[in-house]
């Protein structure tokens, strides 16, 4: 996925910053009559003779579905009268999700067969139509991370269409899946500024006297503008750069890597020119930014 962002600059010395935000799905307008949106876990065994994808559930089989309200803690999963053998697919689905809870994010906390804990790692939320929403547990389909994948973390390294060993679901007479449905917070995009002089700067929020900021409201994939005016012209240059706020994960996932950087240093590896760079060129990487 790429963030792509460009500073110009006006005669008349508006600055202007378009940039493409974090890929999430585009959510269309929510229906406005009662929701009838659910949580719910599509399945198929190895076999593909036990198999759910929503709706009245099949002879032999079970369906534990919860209605969809939100952000809010869920479990869902199947019962089947006569066990299932291995595995072909598992994914968690909302129907209407992107509609009814559009850039939601889905945050797996426990997977269990017959009772027992099976281990899982990263996943990710994502859309195939625009308007279910997903998130793979086991799909050899996907070779590679879509570019609507989202996490609640606000970061998709490390995340994977297949997060358990499909050993585990050998013999499979009840699943159990709970899971956290994380809300989407609307992120505000600005022009950080300071003229040569600092006698003209911005720095998000309100505008001082003088300065006009027009600032974009970031929800969901797209192109955003934001833009500076100055009613007397800003002479020369002395800071410019865009302005997103960051999450306590972004700061926590900066943190690690601001860490490991100054270790890299210690041991000789990288320099300190090198760390003050790279620290912020990586992290960027994970987010898809690329910067001109």
């Amino acid at each position: 996925m790429n963030r792509k962002f460009s500073v110009l600059m006006s005669l008349a010395l508006a600055l202007v910053l378009a940039f493409t935000a974090m890929p999430f799905a585009l959510a269309e307008e929510a229906e406005t009559e009662e929701a009838t949106s659910y949580a719910y876990l599509m399945y198929a065994d190895a076999a593909w003779a036990n198999q759910y994808w929503s709706g009245e559930a099949p002879e032999g089989v079970t369906a534990i579905n919860e209605t969809l309200i939100g952000a809010a803690e869920y479990t869902v999963g199947l019962e089947f009268a006569a066990p299932a053998e291995g595995l072909a697919f598992a994914a968690i689905g909302l129907t209407d999700g992107e509609i009814s809870c559009p850039n939601h994010t889905i945050e797996i906390k426990s997977i269990r067969v017959n009772d027992e804990e099976v281990a899982f790692t990263k996943g990710y939320t994502s859309s195939d139509d625009g308007i279910t929403t997903r998130m793979n547990i086991y799909n050899e389909w996907v070779t590679e991370l879509p570019t609507d994948a989202r996490s609640f973390d606000g970061s998709i390294e490390g995340a994977s269409a297949i997060i358990v060993d499909k050993e585990a679901f050998a013999s499979v007479s009840r699943v159990e899946v709970d899971f956290v449905l994380h809300e989407y917070q609307l992120d505000t995009g600005y022009v950080m500024y300071a003229d040569a002089a600092w006698a003209n700067q911005y720095w998000g929020g309100e505008a001082p006297e003088g300065i006009t900021a027009t600032n974009a409201v970031i929800d969901g994939y797209g192109t955003y503008s934001a833009a500076l005016e100055f009613a007397a012209p800003a002479e020369g240059l002395a800071f410019a750069a865009l302005g997103i706020p960051v999450t306590d994960a972004l700061i926590a996932r900066y943190s690690d890597i601001n860490h490991s950087q100054w270790e890299l240093l210690e041991e000789g590896v990288l320099t300190r020119e090198q760390v003050l760079v790279r620290r912020f060129e990586l992290l960027f990487g994970e987010l898809g930014i690329e910067a001109s």
